[in-house]
Formats: structure tokens, C-alpha cells, sequence
């Protein structure tokens, strides 16, 4: 009897083995190191050198979300000894914790047939998307994920609060899940010492914006009032960002249509107004402007884990649960991606690893850093750039600092560049104007520059 109530959590731990291996053969090697990666990385290094860090991410709207997102990176910054990989592996394990935890509730309640479950969603191409894919736009799906877990599996609702409230303060479209979180509690008790813990829950990630808040007397929201951003904006019935959460789904319209059919038919009763308020975002989706991508993976997660809980409990939807998770395991196996990212977290290491072996850069310097990237994006912060050089010791300054530097270091990795002529208000505040040094290191021109 205790050799089958373990075999099934064998099974869970066999199963998030090799979801792992998966993501770090075959995804983690392919990812391109994009400026919202390189942002991240820079923000990490200021918690190196111990400085505070009290915005988060900026948002398209024009506010900033919570750094809380940077301090859960950190440790793994620190465990991995200052490895700009730290922030994939430290995605990844909160991605096994979320599937470990969802796997365990699950067996629990539905016995072993729920690994169906757990295999089907950890090899979807969606999920593997967000566990390794650093950056506040992916992995807030994460936190979704396990914010329904431990609201499906009734474990205490402050717990599921402050998951989704570290969901929405990585980002805001987190905001179209909390319908089904005060209904739960409406549903539960709806009393009203309940709801404060509720608001608490949802509040507390976002304690370090509150206090910069408090000590700048307000400077984010006067700022936002005085410029604000772009933000999303109604219009005619499309059906655009529906076709987009089909396809990062992995899945084709047919296909996603006969789920959501399938759903529907054996929706048990204690799911029933979760799948109604599950169409909140998708009216939303469908009557607002074209968004970015990673807008959809909140609603990609409410929409896998109400399939899942669903299906799991009838034996015509097990079957095609297994059915689905057989195809993505094939597909991962057999499918060879023919994308290999030119800007690679390697190479920008190896091009900074190389600039120090020169020994022409010294240490006691102050440096200012700007680039000129291969996909044609000038980025005068240098970000990842930054974060490599701090790491090895250098003296990088803020951009805000740029009139102290010693030295102006250009990396131009866009062909043809005429950097010669290159000027932004972050060049000319180094006031560097005399060229010393000139490099080429694999393919990426290293320019050197002091005051005359």
C-alpha cells in the first residue's frame, strides 16, 4: 500500500526531470539576449555593487512595476556567482516549484492519472516559453499558474492573493485573473476580515513602489500625470489577439475550438463560474488594439489550467489529455529548431572575457558604455554590456553619471555603422572625444574613447 501511494510522486518527480532536461538541452541555448534580458541583468548588477533598486520594469502605460522581481533574482545571482545565466536557471526552478506544487495538489485530489496532466502542461511550447525566458512579460504567467493552484485546491486565500499580486506587480494583465480570486472568496465566506487579508496579499509585493512613493512625495504618479504612456485603447471587434493566444498556445483554431467545446461539455459544477469569468479576458482581448505577445500569457494559463481540471476528471478528456501531451512530447523530441540567435548571453560574455584580456582597460576608471545592436537598435545604456563589465570589477557608471567617466567604450555590433559620427546626449555627456583604442572582437567593433 505505501509503495503505491509513493509510486505516483515518483512518477511527479520522474516527469519534472525530464521537463528539465528539455528546457535545458534544447531551450535555454536558444536565447536571444534581447534589451529587456540586458535591463534586467544591469538592474542585478546595481544589487551586486548594494545598491538599492526601487523601480521594477517600466510599463507601456508609463508606470513602473515592482522590483520585487529583481530581489527574486538575486540569491540566484549570488548561488550562481555572478553568471548572467542565473536569471534562465532561477526562472526555471520557480517554474518546476509551480509544476511540482500543481503535481502534488493534483495527485492528492485526483490520484496518478492527474500526471497526464503535469506532463501535458510542462511540454506544452507555451509553458517551456515562460520557464526560461527571463523577463517580467513571461514569467509573470508563472505566478498566475500557481495563484490558480492554490485557489483551485482551496489552500488559504492569502496565500493565492499573494501569488497573483506578485503576478500583477510584474505585470498589469495579471489584472483580468482577479475576478475568479473575489469570487472564491465570495463564494467561501465573503467576510470582510478575509478581504483584508485578500488586499494585503495583493498589496505586499508592491511595498518597495509604495515606499519610493512615500519618500519622493509621490514623483512616479506626478510623473505619469504630467507624460503619460501609450497604454492599450479600444477598438472595432478583431479578433487579432485571439488569433495570437491560439497560436502561443501551440495549437491550431480547430484544434483550440474543439478544447474549448470539450471544456465547456464536462466543465464540472465547481468550475463553472471560473470558465464564465475566463471570458473576461478574451472579450477584453478582442475589443482592445493589437498588444504585445507576452500580454496573452496570463490568459494562456487560466485558459491550460481550466482544460487540465477539467478534462483530467472524465475519461474521454484523459484520453485526449494523453493523446495532446504524447504529440508536444514528440514534437520536442523530434523538432530541431533552425533559429540560432546570433546575440547569445555566451557571445556577449566571450566579446567582454576577450576586452578584458586585452588589459587596456583599467579598473580605476570611471566608464561609460553605449551600443549599436545588430537588429539595427542603438541602445545608448549598454545594458548587458554593463552588467558584464561590473560583474569583472569595472567602474561602469549609471547614465545619469556619464559626465564623470574617464572612458567611453562603444560596442557596435550592427554592420557599417558609421560610429564616427554617432552622437547622443549620452555620448556627448562622457565628453570622450578622443579615440585610443580600436578592437574587433568576433565580428563586434570595440571602440575606446577619452577626454582630449
Amino acid at each position: 500500500m505505501k509503495v503505491k501511494k509513493i509510486f505516483p510522486y515518483c512518477g511527479l518527480i520522474l516527469i519534472l526531470g525530464i521537463i528539465f532536461w528539455l528546457a535545458v538541452t534544447k531551450d535555454i541555448k536558444n536565447i536571444y539576449l534581447d534589451t529587456d534580458i540586458a535591463r534586467d541583468l544591469s538592474e542585478l548588477s546595481n544589487l551586486w555593487l548594494h545598491k538599492m533598486v526601487w523601480l521594477g520594469p517600466r510599463l507601456s502605460p508609463g508606470l513602473h512595476a515592482s522590483p520585487i522581481y529583481y530581489y527574486l533574482l538575486y540569491p540566484g545571482l549570488i548561488v550562481f556567482r555572478g553568471s548572467a545565466y542565473s536569471v534562465v536557471y532561477t526562472t526555471l526552478i520557480i517554474s518546476m516549484i509551480c509544476l511540482w506544487l500543481f503535481g502534488w495538489l493534483g495527485i492528492k485530489k485526483f490520484g496518478p492519472v492527474f500526471l497526464i496532466a503535469v506532463l501535458l502542461i510542462g511540454t506544452a511550447f507555451w509553458w517551456r516559453t515562460i520557464a526560461v525566458h527571463p523577463g517580467n512579460g513571461y514569467t509573470y504567467g508563472l505566478w498566475i499558474f500557481i495563484g490558480l493552484t492554490t485557489l483551485y485546491f482551496q489552500t488559504p486565500l492569502f496565500f493565492s492573493a499573494i501569488f497573483l499580486g506578485m503576478a500583477i506587480a510584474y505585470h498589469p494583465a495579471t489584472i483580468l485573473i482577479l475576478p475568479i480570486l473575489f469570487y472564491q472568496w465570495w463564494e467561501k465566506d465573503h467576510q470582510i476580515l478575509s478581504l483584508i487579508c485578500i488586499l494585503i496579499g495583493l498589496i505586499a509585493p508592491w511595498t518597495p513602489i509604495i515606499v519610493f512613493e512615500i519618500i519622493t512625495k509621490g514623483f512616479l504618479t506626478r510623473q505619469w500625470l504630467t507624460n503619460p504612456g501609450s497604454g492599450i485603447t479600444l477598438t472595432n471587434l478583431n479578433f487579432n489577439n485571439l488569433s495570437n493566444l491560439v497560436l502561443i498556445s501551440g495549437l491550431n483554431n480547430y484544434l483550440a475550438g474543439g478544447l474549448l467545446l470539450l471544456t465547456g461539455f464536462f466543465i464540472p459544477k465547481k468550475l463553472k463560474i471560473w470558465f464564465g469569468l475566463s471570458f473576461i479576458p478574451l472579450i477584453f482581448f478582442a475589443v482592445v488594439s493589437l498588444v504585445p505577445t507576452h500580454y496573452l500569457y496570463g490568459t494562456v494559463c487560466l485558459w491550460w489550467f481550466l482544460i487540465l481540471i477539467t478534462l483530467i476528471q472524465n475519461k474521454i478528456g484523459t484520453i485526449f489529455l494523453l493523446v495532446l501531451s504524447l504529440f508536444f512530447i514528440g514534437k520536442n523530441l523530434l523538432f530541431t529548431s533552425t533559429i540560432h540567435p546570433t546575440r547569445t548571453i555566451t557571445k556577449i560574455k566571450s566579446v567582454v572575457d576577450k576586452l578584458e584580456k586585452t588589459g587596456k582597460i583599467d579598473k580605476n576608471k570611471k566608464i561609460a558604455v553605449v551600443a549599436a545592436l545588430d537588429n539595427n537598435t542603438k541602445v545608448p545604456q549598454a545594458d548587458d554590456y554593463r552588467f558584464f563589465l561590473r560583474i569583472k570589477g569595472y567602474q561602469v557608471l549609471d547614465v545619469q553619471q556619464y559626465s564623470q567617466a574617464k572612458n567611453l567604450i562603444m560596442f557596435i555590433e550592427q554592420p557599417n555603422f558609421d560610429w564616427e559620427k554617432w552622437s547622443t546626449w549620452e555620448i556627448e555627456q562622457s565628453n570622450c572625444r578622443k579615440k585610443i583604442y580600436q578592437y574587433k572582437i568576433e565580428g563586434i567593433n570595440v571602440i575606446v574613447w577619452q577626454p582630449q
